[in-house]
């Protein structure tokens, strides 16, 4: 009988730390798959935000250079009517009349530093475009920022070789020149922004999906 109440105790004994060993490394198992599910979370979740931040900052510099483009084609195209008065009132001026006054000189000077200032800080963000965007895109910003320095010089014509501000009649050779935004300027602004709007698209798809996870 005292044999059999041992055994009994040896079995319930071997049973308890049995139990207690699957129940410890259950709990860590459990634990442990626990800890790798809320870390897969946070990376997903990180991962998702920090898209979003880029996809944010891409769509605020695409509508920035869109419009900074926009903008650079109508303070040139005003700044060219300007540079003609300013360089008809010089030409009177070189043949004895009125012609230039201080306040059409102040006024050619504060334009030019404002189309000036308008154009570093273009090309300055087109730069900064590097940052967010892959090389597709980064491909096009060069072409762009040439664009932009032809259409410069195309509408911008003062001291050019071919006009004599002494001469009135030659400054009629300015108004032979096209006032509007060079062709190859328009092409330019839509290759680029065409692209960046593919790339926003692609990665609003790739926070999408992240979401459905």
């Amino acid at each position: 009988m005292k044999k059999k109440t041992k055994n009994e105790l040896k079995i319930i004994i071997l049973t308890a730390i049995i139990t207690s060993i699957l129940t410890v490394f259950g709990s860590y198992f459990l634990m442990y798959s626990q800890l790798s599910y809320e870390q897969d979370y946070w990376k997903e979740r990180i991962k998702t935000e920090k898209l979003i931040e880029l996809v944010d900052k891409q769509i605020i510099i695409m509508n920035e250079i869109n419009e900074g483009v926009l903008t650079n084609e109508a303070l040139v195209k005003h700044f060219k009517l300007i540079s003609a008065k300013y360089m008809s009132d010089l030409s009177l001026s070189y043949n004895g009349g009125n012609g230039l006054t201080e306040d059409s000189k102040q006024n050619f000077e504060n334009k030019s530093l404002e189309l000036h200032k308008q154009i570093v800080t273009l090309a300055s963000k087109i730069q900064e475009s590097e940052f967010y965007f892959e090389e597709e895109v980064d491909s096009l910003l060069d072409p762009l920022l040439d664009a932009l320095n032809k259409n410069y010089q195309t509408n911008l014509v003062i001291g050019s070789a071919d006009i004599d501000v002494k001469d009135i009649n030659s400054i009629k050779k300015y108004f032979d020149r096209d006032f509007e935004t060079i062709k190859v300027l328009k092409e330019k602004r839509m290759e680029l922004i065409k692209a960046m709007r593919d790339e926003i698209s692609e990665n609003s798809k790739l926070i999408y999906e992240q979401k459905l996870k």
